[in-house]
């Protein structure tokens, strides 16, 4: 797929890609998580008011950590230092937290 997208060989035609899409294939299974867990963060802040999701959510726990990822990752953004740090073999972090997953989070009122 990605060598498609990419304008390089691949096996995957157009009408495959399409086929496939319309099943409903998950390409990038990381993004889809992201926002599925996001949708749940929505349905909180109609239900509660705001993104304030407890530490401790028995309602669901699977949100809180979620929430608590996003401001990691939102404040490793911000760390110039994190952003340029290797690990043992030499490779940068690839940091998850985007420009357009913070917009979306900004628009709800989302409190990093």
């Amino acid at each position: 797929y990605r060598n498609a997208k990419e304008g390089k060989a691949s096996q995957l035609n157009p009408e495959r890609t399409e086929l496939l899409e319309k099943a409903g294939f998950v390409w990038n299974v990381t993004d889809y998580k992201w926002q599925e867990m996001y949708e749940k963060l929505v349905t909180f802040r109609s239900e509660q008011g705001h993104c304030n999701v407890p530490e401790r959510y028995p309602q669901d726990q699977t949100l809180s950590n979620w929430v608590e990822r996003q401001r990691k990752e939102y404040s490793m953004l911000r760390d110039e230092t994190v952003n340029s740090e290797k690990d043992a073999i030499g490779r940068t972090r690839r940091m998850r937290m985007t420009e357009e997953r913070m917009k979306l989070m900004n628009d709800i009122g989302f409190q990093w």
